[in-house]
């Protein structure tokens, strides 16, 4: 059979078109993206706490034997209320106004029960409380009814649900039969119901079980535009889509910082490394215009604003609400209606910053912190992130 120029370049196009094909098809997507570099190398423009933030709402929860906050875990926030995780015993749910209204807390080994809560989500369509714990997930009534109890086949330390169907894991460097494929460990495992999961992420074999991240920081980052995720040693950031695809939306140029993860050979050499490197990228938010998110450059805390627009970023190392003289430590990551920034304050601390600044006769006092005592619960204290800066203003 005698071939012409073009029978042999349609044959060669279908054979292209194929091994892209299943390429993308396998059980770990090799499809490659390039991701949006973010530069926070060299001598970084300050901006201050007002050019970016607004007060939006500022919600003490209430204190009492039944609702004192020991180690807030996890924050969920929709119309339906504040659900706390505090460490790992048991859930608190309050008002939006911060009204204690119940714990939801079932010690022990049977229906029902747990012997500790490992995550928890909320599903704002039909009104119910997913909690997992080992190798057990529970389905509860917002006013602590148990609906259903399953077992599951993924034990993880934190999970995402994308929709009904599918949920993503994620576990520390931990290997098991979900997450190891041909002798490789991934951190990030995808479930689409009864299918073969998908994995993200190579997990290294030094760390495993380490779960080294900051107080209050979280793998999953969810913002107005995306669900993010994060790795504490890694200058990746991973956006989750909502037909469950993961893909590497951004990378932070850490430069001469950059963590080195690919000397790592044992769990001394990270604890020496997170002195030294950046890493523990957190609290990410966004909107339109702007991406917020903080990471420990050598133990120093950063905050980062990045202008979509121009590429530029910004540095903020010490913040506070200058305008109603709130400290602010950070933000961390909530989850839920994420249309605000949140910013967690203890009473004590406040207490403290107020005697600092109180040589100033005009010292402002929010109302709803006008009767808050040192022992009190946390403060929660929501900002709007600007579409424009002020720099944009002037």
């Amino acid at each position: 059979m005698k071939w012409n120029y073009t029978t042999k370049m349609q044959l060669l196009l279908t054979i292209v078109i194929f091994m892209l094909f299943q390429g993308c098809a396998s059980k770990k997507s090799e499809c490659k993206y390039t991701p949006e570099d973010i530069c926070v190398t060299g001598d970084l423009e300050k901006f201050e706490f007002s050019d970016y933030f607004e007060l939006s709402a500022v919600v003490p929860l209430e204190t009492n034997k039944n609702c004192y906050i020991k180690d807030i875990r996890k924050i969920y926030v929709n119309n339906l209320g504040i659900f706390i995780q505090d460490g790992y015993e048991y859930i608190l749910v309050f008002s939006r106004e911060g009204r204690y209204q119940r714990r939801i807390q079932h010690f022990g080994q049977g229906p029902g029960e747990w012997s500790e809560i490992s995550d928890f989500d909320v599903n704002h369509k039909d009104s119910t409380l997913i909690l997992r714990s080992q190798y057990k997930e529970m389905v509860y009534s917002i006013d602590d009814r148990l609906i259903s109890e399953k077992k599951v086949d993924i034990s993880s330390s934190v999970f995402y649900r994308i929709d009904s169907k599918a949920n993503a894991f994620y576990d520390y460097n931990i290997p098991n039969q979900q997450n190891t494929m041909n002798g490789v460990t991934y951190n990030l495992v995808i479930q689409k119901g009864n299918k073969t999961p998908d994995l993200y992420c190579k997990a290294i074999k030094c760390m495993a079980g380490v779960n080294s991240s900051r107080r209050y920081a979280r793998s999953f980052c969810q913002t107005q535009e995306n669900m993010y995720l994060v790795e504490s040693y890694n200058d990746t950031i991973y956006s989750i889509s909502k037909n469950a695809k993961v893909v590497p939306s951004y990378r932070i140029d850490f430069g001469s910082k950059r963590f080195p993860v690919e000397k790592l050979l044992n769990q001394q050499l990270f604890q020496e490394f997170e002195h030294s490197y950046a890493h523990f990228i957190s609290a990410i938010y966004e909107n339109n215009d702007l991406f917020y998110f903080e990471y420990s450059d050598c133990d120093v805390p950063a905050r980062i604003i990045y202008e979509k627009g121009s590429k530029k970023s910004y540095r903020g190392n010490s913040l506070f609400d200058k305008i109603n003289n709130l400290p602010t430590t950070g933000f961390i990551n909530y989850y839920g209606n994420v249309d605000k920034v949140l910013s967690l304050v203890e009473p004590s601390d406040y207490l403290k910053f107020l005697k600092i600044v109180n040589g100033d006769k005009k010292t402002k006092v929010l109302p709803e912190l006008k009767n808050v005592k040192e022992e009190d619960n946390t403060i929660l204290v929501f900002y709007t992130l600007k579409t424009k800066s002020k720099k944009d203003e002037k």
